[in-house]
């Protein structure tokens, strides 16, 4: 599979065109990421022109070049961590419950993307990797811009 990207300023959006039909479990993964299907036209996707999709969008592109699967492709915060990030409230509250060793506990994070599908999409990957199976729940809470 290939896909082209297509920057749309008109709309402050990008374009994501693949080669063929998607398969039902990618579809549903970018839909909940953000993307939505544009129905006039097959097989195109777009979403926001925000960092974070952007840069997604691009390393897709790159492992389908190598041949790779979109399951490999990870999402990334569109913002570095700063004061300033935070003054201009550029940043998500992440909560990550898990199976303690005795009783349930949580963890407390801020994740510096403000869309919260993008921060539910990282601190999910994030937190199945650190607590595997003693992951419980995942909380996303954008800071209001």
């Amino acid at each position: 599979m290939q896909v082209t990207i297509t920057e749309n300023e008109e709309k402050n959006a990008i374009e994501l065109l693949f080669s063929e039909n998607l398969p039902k479990e990618f579809s549903t993964f970018l839909l909940e990421l953000g993307f939505r299907e544009v129905f006039k036209k097959k097989n195109t996707w777009y979403a926001d022109a925000h960092p974070a999709y952007k840069s997604f969008a691009t390393s897709l592109r790159d492992a389908f070049s190598r041949g790779g699967d979109w399951k490999t492709v990870l999402m990334y915060p569109s913002f570095q961590p700063s004061l300033e990030n935070i003054d201009k409230s550029k940043f998500s509250f992440v909560t990550i419950s898990y199976r303690g060793k005795e009783k349930a506990e949580k963890n407390e994070y801020v994740l510096f993307d403000p869309y919260k599908k993008v921060a539910m999409q990282i601190a999910t990957q994030y937190a199945i990797s650190k607590y595997g199976d003693d992951l419980q729940n995942v909380e996303v809470s954008p800071k209001k811009l």
